[in-house]
């Protein structure tokens, strides 16, 4: 049982952390489960937890292990990254989860998740996990899918819910973020870190709107073909060329890179044509914060449970759920047209993997799936 821990000051210290079926065994109380996680997808967006982890609490889902010998304070300054995935019940002291269930959802970067379902549920609704340190945080990550009730559930199609599934719906809540707005009254909405999953889920949400504004995606030189390739973009501008290309048109400018830098000079280009700016990720995550010419009053931090929720209660969980899968199985498809899976088994490499998309060095077109 072994746990990838990453220190919370210096994201690039690492370390493994080794436990035995006892120290499971000596925490685990009634109504407890104990989840073998199968596998786990590795992208961008958990650099953002990361970043973002005390701040938006991304830490506190997960307690860190300590070393061997040490009390619990021997974890502090170290942290568990979130990642999406699959788990299998292995164990279970809980009345409506039995063993051998299979779990989608929010998943520590581990070999094993202690959860405390929440009993009250039915056994043929999706399982809530409250424990105590997550009786706070956001229900939809404190939530994990029954899969094998599905009916639709496909085993192939694992990898590709686990890398796609919180991005393309983190970009379909952006999409509906923009529309109840009115888009802001933009003539185009300019994604910063165009190559990223997300900003690739928001250009296709955008593109199936007839309703939508014109779809600019900023990108690094490097990832310019890959872009253009996509064919969801109606103009690639490189970020060497945003003072010489981007147009000065009233625009929405959604920022998944969270370089100051580079939002910077994006507001000071556009000025008074930069209508509205949506924070969403951290692709940059070494370059976060500062940057001159953002126009902070204009900007926000996008925040997906809050539209999710909203969604939920206009139309209802099942039309709610059927929006959602229909775009998901639609993102699914189109997927497979440019997207690479390198696949990853033991813990033992996560280092490099998660090197590799710390220091934004994956090719755009790839993604990283752990088997731990």
């Amino acid at each position: 049982m072994t746990q990838f821990q990453i220190n919370k000051t210096d994201p690039a210290r690492t370390r493994l952390i080794e436990m035995t079926p006892a120290d499971y065994a000596a925490t685990m109380g009634e109504g407890d489960v104990l989840v073998r996680v199968d596998r786990f997808g590795l992208s961008s967006n958990n650099i953002t937890y990361v970043v973002l982890g005390d701040r938006m609490d991304y830490w506190q889902f997960f307690p860190a292990a300590p070393e061997p010998g040490d009390d619990a304070a021997g974890a502090d300054g170290w942290g568990l990254m979130p990642v999406w995935g699959f788990g299998d019940v292995v164990e279970s002291r809980c009345a409506n989860l039995e063993v051998g269930e299979r779990l989608f959802g929010y998943f520590p970067p581990a070999t094993h998740l202690l959860m405390h379902p929440d009993a009250a549920r039915p056994a043929v609704s999706p399982v809530v996990d409250v424990s105590a340190h997550r009786a706070e945080l956001p229900t939809t990550y404190n939530t994990y899918q029954r899969v094998l009730q599905e009916p639709d559930y496909d085993p192939a199609d694992d990898d590709l819910r686990i890398l796609l599934n919180p991005l393309q719906t983190t970009a379909w809540a952006l999409r509906e973020q923009l529309r109840d707005a009115a888009w802001f009254a933009a003539e185009q909405v300019v994604i910063v870190s165009a190559s990223s999953k997300t900003g690739i889920g928001l250009a296709r949400a955008l593109k199936q709107d007839e309703s939508a504004p014109a779809i600019i995606g900023i990108t690094a030189p490097k990832n310019r073909d890959f872009v253009m390739g996509l064919g969801l973009y109606d103009q690639v501008v490189s970020y060497d060329e945003i003072e010489d290309s981007l147009s000065h048109r009233p625009s929405a400018v959604v920022d998944m890179a969270g370089s100051g830098d580079v939002l910077g000079r994006v507001h000071r280009h556009l000025g008074d044509a930069m209508l509205h700016s949506i924070n969403v990720g951290l692709t940059h995550w070494d370059q976060a914060g500062g940057g001159t010419g953002i126009i902070r009053e204009r900007s926000e931090m996008f925040f997906a449970p809050g539209v999710f929720q909203k969604r939920m209660k206009q139309w209802g969980a099942a039309e709610f759920n059927r929006v959602t899968q229909e775009f998901l199985r639609s993102a699914f498809t189109e997927s497979k047209g440019w997207l690479t899976i390198e696949p990853m088994n033991g813990l033992d490499g996560l280092d490099a993997g998660y090197a590799l998309v710390r220091e934004g060095q994956l090719a755009p077109g790839s993604a990283i799936v752990v088997a731990p």
